[in-house]
C-alpha cells in the first residue's frame, strides 16, 4: 500500500495527475530532469530510503508519529 491507502498498482487518472502536478508547481522541465538522472536514481533508491526511515526512527516520536518501515516494506527482503 502507499500512503493514500492505495496499493501501487493504482492507476491514477489523467485529471488526478494535473491537480497533483499543479500543487507541486512540477512542470516539464521537472519530467525531463527526472527521466535524465532516473537510471541514477533507481541504484540508489533503496539505500536512501533505508537511510530515511533510520533516521525518523531515531527521534523517539517515531511510535506517536505512526511511522513503521515495515509496513513500507523497508527491511524486509523480496
Amino acid at each position: 500500500m502507499n500512503p493514500s491507502g492505495s496499493s501501487p498498482s493504482s492507476e491514477v487518472s489523467e485529471q488526478e495527475l494535473v491537480r497533483r502536478k499543479d500543487f507541486l508547481e512540477f512542470g516539464d522541465a521537472d519530467v525531463s530532469n527526472l527521466a535524465e538522472i532516473n537510471e541514477l536514481a533507481q541504484r540508489y533508491a533503496d539505500a536512501v530510503i533505508e537511510d530515511f526511515y533510520k533516521h525518523l526512527l531515531s527521534f523517539e516520536c517515531h511510535s506517536a508519529c505512526n511511522i513503521d518501515p515495515l509496513s513500507r516494506g523497508i527491511g524486509v527482503q523480496n
